[in-house]
């Protein structure tokens, strides 16, 4: 992902005091080499971006500690090859997927991509898995489900991009975000699920963000970039059965409802009255579907 990098006019007497800071009886010789040095130096900071002047600025006091004039103009000659290879490779790949949030706008502190507002309610639920070979497209794709079924959507977005759209909409994927999961690793999966969910948007999908939290630390991060007052999607599939999961997920969920106050919540999963009635009281909607292992039970009943 591209960043603007802002301009900076250096101050003619930087490259000098990186000299200067020796100021030390020096033969001819050294001085000679000093002077080379500065001219280096200046053409080298000229030539970079500034997320490379602290390792240049390093390199630079090194040699000069060594006065040696061969290394200097080894390692100008090495950047100078660097930046022609880097700035003609066609070849490099975007692993991170930054394709994803080109023209994104970010929110909080850990700058997740935004996710524009939708007031649509899913008239039924497909899971992505299904949806890719699925000819019934008048209901919305979901991503409730493991990990590994969808996977392959961050891997090739471009690749599903069409089966989605032919959808009714998209409910956001729903990376894991375990309790016990790194901290980093559960804003890496929320970032995922954001990011991809710009992207759709830009691609004229109908969208509704998936908020998924797990412990305390993610309640109130994973409201960030996702859209106020309107339709949120929350899974309970397999969050509320154990005692301290449930209560991680009522306390997470009355954080998210407080901040992003929505109008309607659609729950995959059970929606007990205990946990959703206080929210269906105060006018929010809820959207409750069956889980697929539900209703395969309610089959075999």
């Amino acid at each position: 992902m591209k960043r603007m990098i802002p301009r900076i006019a250096w101050p003619s007497s930087f490259c000098s005091l990186l000299v200067d800071r020796r100021k030390l009886c020096l033969s001819p010789i050294q001085a000679e080499a000093d002077s080379v040095l500065a001219q280096a130096s200046a053409l080298m900071l000229r030539s970079l971006r500034i997320c490379q002047l602290h390792l240049v600025c390093m390199s630079i006091i090194r040699l000069h500690s060594k006065t040696n004039l061969g290394s200097i103009w080894h390692v100008i000659a090495g950047w100078t090859i660097m930046r022609k290879l880097n700035r003609h490779r066609k070849c490099c790949k975007d692993v991170w997927n930054a394709f994803l949030v080109s023209v994104a706008t970010y929110a909080g502190l850990f700058e997740f991509p935004i996710v524009s507002r939708s007031d649509s309610i899913p008239n039924r639920l497909i899971a992505f898995s299904k949806a890719v070979n699925c000819d019934d497209f008048d209901q919305w794709v979901h991503f409730f489900e493991d990990d590994y079924f969808f996977e392959r959507i961050w891997r090739n977005p471009r690749k599903f991009l069409d089966v989605l759209k032919r959808y009714n909409g998209v409910i956001l994927p729903d990376f894991s975000v375990y309790r016990d999961m790194p901290f980093v690793m559960q804003l890496w999966n929320i970032y995922r699920s954001r990011a991809i969910g710009c992207w759709l948007q830009r691609n004229g999908v109908d969208v509704i963000a998936n908020v998924r939290w797990g412990d305390r630390r993610t309640q109130r991060v994973c409201c960030d970039g996702a859209p106020c007052g309107c339709t949120i999607a929350v899974g309970s599939h397999g969050t509320i059965k154990n005692k301290e999961d449930r209560a991680c997920f009522i306390e997470g969920l009355e954080v998210v409802v407080d901040r992003l106050r929505p109008t309607a919540i659609v729950v995959y999963g059970a929606a007990p009255e205990e946990i959703f009635g206080k929210y269906s009281a105060q006018g929010i909607s809820i959207v409750q579907f069956d889980s697929s292992f539900a209703i395969s039970r309610k089959g075999r009943g």
